[in-house]
């Protein structure tokens, strides 16, 4: 990735981009950059961030911009700058060693490694001379680093060859583990996540509390088969979430995570895939008990994807960023004073709206306090009066809002989470009633293959008019997934296209030759990926599936899809495998749970 930006120069990712506005001449992550390191013998300063990440933008303005931060750089190390959209199995091995090294870990990663690329000292977010709590400056991070090197090699070779070994490991040992196979794999699951769950608001953290999706997808599938316990949790966490300032009342769509335990602090970032899950979850809910809150905010995310983060060619971008230009300061486009409300608002409706969300002199997100019933008798009009009036003022508020700069979009696609989203919007169909949602399906489905195929294959990203990388196993298998659920919609196919069915497929057939292990699946591709710690095999579910879990999956909607058992019997031998880790840490890995439920249920 070049690092200076000429005029007409290309980059694969929204962040290249960025990072061509720094001071530093970064280099890619690549086996020519390593063998530069190697030739002159300089450790390597690796940044790996995204765009829309406050905190990397406040480094990269803090210190890769800073006169003497980057001429330090310069002259002891050979800068390396990573997008973790373009390699999330380097980012993700990456972020484990640093957790295991300092018990922190988070973005941007900052990694320092010897000149054959393994770690051996790391963190987050630094300031170039400022230390900030519970860290040290940059400057005092790299001199320790430098230090070591000099005068204690042997042991900082003994400390990276560690952890380029716990990279290339992942988490497989859990499948080694001598953990009890359980009886009853969901309920021994469901027993452990009672232990995590949070009454109060719901959800299954103390704070900084995250949605976790595909917890609440496998707990609603358990609901549905009348494990009312399971319903229960799921249905309080999305209840508790959409009360919370991580739901957008005017925009609809979540942010990415709350700092606080009760959903009201979000971070203000918005992902696609965590909101194209989301979306699914309230379909689902809504399925479930028929309420119509869950149809409006399921609606109102999916909407939200199409009308932000859709490109005229169909292809759906990553998502947005924390700060808007306008105040410069993180989530200004999302909060409001009642002054402000007044001054956009006519009085009725503006005195209803700081009533109903409790506003006043500092800026917050709308968070609802009153019902209809409360607002109407405050206000003194009937309850329908109140919905009405409330309803109307939201509509206005956003239309102000509009008038705001916007965050910033990340304009990068990303080929497994735009094939997520697109599976989601084809099965949110049904669920929600709303045959618009197959029509935006078939167009993300018709989108993926004209632009994010070429002649080589599956790309990895889209950015900019072009195609860019080579898809991982994410990739393939979520694409699959995404022309099965399209197969299942029976949704109107591209002008020239061969059938959903027949490009799922070819996707399984690619990933069954060029990914498959003596267990599951790599996550990368040995002739067509860089992997200087050897092909890592990702098992551990985030916000959206791990690459296995994805592949696990598609091999039993294949089986069911086109009545071939040898594909639902690999899946079988891969789910056995995992079974007592899936019961013993099931927030680890919801998506096997929803493929086991799913196995269970086609057995």
């Amino acid at each position: 990735m070049p690092h200076h930006h000429h005029k007409g120069q290309t980059f694969d990712t929204a962040y290249y981009a960025e990072r061509a506005a720094d001071a530093i001449a970064w280099q890619p992550w690549n086996e020519a950059t390593l063998r530069k390191a190697r030739q002159r013998g300089k450790l390597i300063f690796l940044n790996i961030g995204y765009t829309g990440c406050y905190w990397c933008e406040r480094m990269a303005s803090e210190v890769f911009r800073h006169p003497v931060g980057v001429a330090y750089i310069h002259r002891y190390f050979v800068p390396v700058t990573l997008d973790r959209a373009q390699r999330p199995d380097i980012a993700n091995a990456f972020m484990q060693v640093v957790a295991a090294m300092t018990g922190k870990a988070g973005w941007p990663l900052t990694v320092i490694l010897t000149p054959e690329g393994k770690p051996f000292h790391g963190g987050t977010y630094f300031s170039f001379e400022t230390e900030v709590p519970g860290s040290p400056s940059l400057h005092q991070l790299l001199r320790e680093a430098l230090e070591a090197w000099e005068k204690d090699r042997e042991r900082v070779e003994d400390t990276a060859n560690e952890m380029a070994r716990q990279m290339h490991e992942g988490m497989l040992p859990l499948l080694e583990a001598p953990l009890p196979q359980p009886d009853d794999v969901s309920a021994a699951a469901l027993t452990a996540i009672e232990a995590t769950y949070e009454p109060h608001s719901g959800g299954f953290d103390q704070g900084p509390k995250f949605p976790r999706p595909l917890l609440l997808l496998w707990l609603l599938r358990l609901a549905e088969k009348g494990h009312d316990r399971a319903g229960e949790m799921a249905l309080a966490t999305l209840v508790g979430m959409a009360r919370g300032g991580i739901y957008d009342v005017l925009g609809g769509g979540f942010h990415e995570y709350a700092r606080d335990a009760a959903w009201r602090e979000p971070c203000f970032e918005k992902s696609l895939p965590t909101n194209a899950l989301l979306g699914l979850a309230y379909a689902r809910a809504y399925r479930l008990t028929g309420q119509a809150a869950f149809r409006r905010i399921a609606t109102s995310t999916f909407d939200y994807i199409l009308e932000n983060l859709r490109l005229p060619n169909g292809l759906l971008v990553n998502g947005q960023g924390s700060e808007s230009l306008q105040r410069g300061d993180r989530g200004a486009y999302y909060l409001w004073t009642a002054e402000e409300v007044r001054a956009a608002l006519p009085p009725e409706e503006a005195e209803a709206l700081i009533a109903a969300y409790d506003l006043g002199n500092a800026p917050a997100t709308l968070q609802r306090v009153l019902s209809d019933e409360a607002l109407a008798e405050r206000v003194g009009i009937t309850t329908a009066e109140a919905a009405e009036r409330l309803t109307a003022a939201k509509a206005h508020l956003q239309e102000a809002r509009q008038r705001r700069t916007p965050p910033i979009t990340d304009t990068t696609v990303t080929t497994v989470w735009h094939a997520l989203a697109t599976r989601a919007l084809a099965e949110a169909t049904h669920l929600l009633e709303a045959p618009r949602y197959a029509e935006a399906a078939a167009q993300g489905g018709a989108a993926l293959l004209a632009h994010l195929r070429t002649a080589d294959g599956l790309a990895r990203n889209w950015y900019e008019g072009r195609a860019t990388g080579t898809a991982l196993l994410e990739d393939h298998a979520a694409t699959a997934l995404a022309m099965l659920a399209l197969h299942r919609l029976d949704a109107p196919l591209p002008p020239d296209n061969h059938p959903w069915l027949y490009e799922a497929a070819q996707c399984l057939e690619t990933l069954t030759h060029r990914f498959a292990a003596d267990w599951g699946y790599y996550d990368t591709d040995a002739e067509r990926h860089f992997a200087p710690f050897g092909r890592t095999q990702e098992i551990v579910d985030g916000v959206t599936p791990s690459s296995n879990a994805l592949a696990v999956t598609l091999l039993l909607e294949f089986s069911a899809a086109t009545d071939q058992p040898a594909f639902q019997n690999l899946a079988a031998a891969m789910l056995s495998r995992l079974a007592p880790a899936m019961a013993k840490y099931p927030t680890a890995f919801p998506q096997w749970l929803i493929a086991y439920h799913g196995l269970e249920n086609q057995s």
